[in-house]
């Protein structure tokens, strides 16, 4: 009652004291307010508050001049700014709207922690305020005799809240309480901003191939919906590369464009500009479409991999337009390669311009029945070699079934015809070839399930029955996209295994498997699956690795196991009769509470007829975290088939609060021709308010330094 009484007198004693006032009317609240009417003023005691156009002033005495229209107050004391912006000091002198005056013993807190404190702080302006001999930081300091990190001395320090920027004139940079650097003038973007004109952190390298390298982003803010960062990039054997990267949105879509050029490579045979660019981006057109594109060209083999662009050994450039609507699907596009490999020419790989595909279906034409019809389209070009035109139908009927003691059942009526044309290949004649594919097939499963208080346990054995068969220029049909066969159980009970269109599974053929899932009440889940396939008759076209040639395939089987939060296991296997591999791949995950790895495990036996050697290795990715502030992470890739490493990683982390710093070495043990193997170190610094992420930060943390005092 008595701070409401309060509350009530200081709004009549504030309200009619200007005109000023009256447009921005104050509030006052307080402990105990008294009018002393010889001095012509307010003066408020005792847990004191002024709220003034969404600011708020909080203080142990304040006192309001009415004829000089002033406020005094005397600290401890806060202002909130209505940005956000907490600004602590001793003693403060404003005019009556809070928008200029005299603050001592100040303390600015901005977004990220980020400070600065001053002797002195002037509010010039409404959107300025100066602070002189200031000290800036964003690192947190615990105590009297305790130095930060890294600051920042200036003369002057002037923030514009108008355009978000904050100056520094005459600026000292110091880490662990020794002068690192000076600088006349510099600005930076005001930490409360997510984007911002302004350098972003520099990143540090070596290379056995370009030796020291340097890379200063720029960022250029255009508008909210465009920015460009422009980077570039020295290194110390005289390369001169300059990144650039331009992002804009709309309200249906953006793109990004981004690149690099060399001026200069470092090396003696340089004769013209090196780089590449990439486009890519989305948009939504009207009726439903989408138009999705990634366009990359680079200007040879080893420009990208060289200076630490990219490893990939293929560029994919793709354009798709596509609608879903419905139970209609509908795209067409064109895909274009660039290989990086040394021996393999452009000229041999085939581009898909166009292609296109279109899908439909109906449910219900009888109850538990799917209708599908589909079309497709391609054209594969090359520079030089084979060219193919293809045009395909197909229709696919399912009905869905239950028998007995919870059998379900499924039939499956499929018919695939195809067009083909062939160009410049002697192998294949140039008139128009035709195939038609029919297949049927039955499906039966009988899903198992045993519930209990402790888990739920489920096994269902699956039977698959199909027949099919191919008529027409079979012979006359150049194999394009399914010369690689992968089985595993994802596709045990495919209809085709060919993982495209140009080649088929014919005969008759039963798919048999079981599964296992255990899902138990304490959080934990184990699935099993086995399965085999049996012909009436071997099969021509498959690897010899898999047995799909033969009567009897390879047993694939599979195992997952989820000990959440702290261990996964998976497992991808093929293997004969007496238990010979073709195919091992493992994946296993640990995760404790400062130690996490990851690790993978592959084998897979050569494939004979597409020329494919044995694949067999290992890699081991590990995390350590030292304590709240460290961490130690490192990689390591090894060819187990010829006993050579392939890569190896390392890096040591440092953050808390108001810095991350990261030191990084990596070896590549492979060699190519544009590409000899090598070692790279990095090394990374953020600071926190200078560009350096918000989620890059850890936690407080307080440095005791022993220097002089200043």
């Amino acid at each position: 009652m008595l701070r409401g009484l309060i509350f009530i007198l200081g709004l009549l004693c504030l309200v009619p004291v200007t005109a000023s006032a009256q447009q921005s009317p104050s509030t006052l609240l307080a402990d105990v307010i008294s009018y002393d009417a010889n001095a012509d003023r307010l003066i408020a005691s005792g847990n004191v508050e002024v709220l003034v156009d969404g600011r708020v002033i909080r203080a142990q005495e304040i006192v309001f001049y009415n004829q000089l229209g002033q406020l005094e107050a005397k600290g401890p004391l806060t202002i909130t700014q209505t940005d956000g912006t907490v600004i602590t000091a001793d003693a403060i002198t404003l005019d009556e709207n809070v928008q200029s005056g005299l603050v001592q013993g100040a303390r600015i807190v901005l977004a990220e922690n980020f400070q600065i404190a001053a002797n002195e702080l002037r509010q010039i302006s409404p959107s300025k305020t100066a602070i002189y001999k200031g000290v800036a930081s964003g690192c947190v300091v615990c105590g009297t005799n305790e130095t930060p990190l890294w600051l920042v001395r200036a003369e002057r320090i002037l923030r514009d809240q108008e355009t978000l920027q904050v100056h520094f004139q005459n600026a000292r940079f110091e880490a662990f309480g020794v002068t690192i650097g000076y600088l006349p003038y510099f600005r930076i973007p005001d930490p409360s901003l997510d984007r911002a004109t302004g350098l972003l952190t520099p990143s540090f390298s070596r290379s056995d191939f370009y030796g020291y390298s340097v890379k200063m982003p720029y960022f250029i803010a255009i508008a909210s919906d465009k920015d460009v960062t422009i980077t570039p990039f020295f290194t110390s054997n005289g390369a001169a590369i300059l990144e650039g990267e331009y992002r804009q949105r709309f309200e249906n879509g953006g793109y990004d464009l981004s690149g690099a050029i060399a001026f200069a490579d470092g090396t003696t045979t340089f004769d013209g500009v090196r780089g590449f660019l990439n486009l890519s981006g989305n948009w939504e057109l009207r009726d439903d479409f989408k138009l999705n594109f990634d366009i990359i060209r680079a200007s040879d083999k080893g420009f990208m991999r060289q200076f630490g662009f990219s490893q990939v050994d293929r560029l994919r450039s793709e354009v798709i337009t596509s609608r879903q609507r419905g139970n209609a699907y509908i795209s067409l596009g064109a895909t274009a390669f660039q290989s990086l490999r040394d021996n393999e020419p452009d000229s041999g790989i085939p581009n898909a311009i166009p292609q296109g595909f279109y899908e439909r279906y109906w449910d219900d034409i009888i109850p538990g029945g799917r209708l599908t019809l589909s079309s497709d389209a391609v054209v594969l070009t090359r520079a030089e070699g084979r060219d193919v035109a293809e045009l395909g139908v197909a229709g696919q009927y399912t009905q869905s079934f239950q028998l007995p003691f919870g059998i379900l059942g499924k039939t499956i009526l499929e018919g695939d015809g195809r067009l083909y044309t062939t160009r410049n290949d002697a192998n294949f004649d140039t008139s128009p070839s035709s195939v038609v594919s029919p297949l049927a097939a039955i499906e039966l499963r009988w899903p198992l399930i045993r519930r209990s208080p402790k888990s739920t346990q489920i096994i269902e054995p699956v039977v698959q029955a199909v027949y099919s068969d191919q008529f027409g220029d079979t012979n006359n049909i150049p194999n394009e996209d399914s010369e690689t066969v992968e089985f595993d159980a994802a596709n045990l009970f495919a209809l085709n295994r060919y993982p495209g269109n140009d080649a088929r599974e014919t005969g008759l053929r039963f798919n048999i498997g079981a599964n296992y899932t255990r899902l138990d009440a304490d959080g934990w889940s184990l699935a099993v699956y086995l399965g085999q396939i049996f012909r009436s008759a071997p099969q021509t076209g498959f690897s010899t690795n898999t047995s799909l040639n033969e009567e009897s395939s390879n047993i694939v089987a599979a195992i997952n196991l989820d000990l959440p939060p702290i261990f996964e296991l998976s497992n991808q296997s093929l293997f004969d009769a007496d238990f010979a591999f073709s195919r091992n791949d493992v994946q296993a995950s640990l995760e404790l509470d400062r130690f996490e790895l990851e690790t993978s495990y592959v084998y897979l036996a050569s494939d004979p007829l597409n020329a494919i050697p044995s694949q067999h290795e290992i890699n081991l990715k590990s995390r350590y975290k030292i304590d709240d502030n460290w961490a130690f992470d490192a990689s390591w890739r090894r060819n187990l088939a010829t006993g050579d490493n392939v890569s190896a990683n390392a890096g040591l982390e440092y953050g808390n609060e108001c810095i991350r710093t990261r030191f990084s070495v990596s070896r590549r043990f492979t060699e190519s021709a544009s590409l000899p193997p090598g070692t790279d170190f990095g090394l990374e610094v953020r600071l926190a308010g200078f560009g350096g992420g918000k989620d890059a930060f850890r936690g407080r943390n307080c440095v005791e330094f022993e220097g002089r005092q200043r």
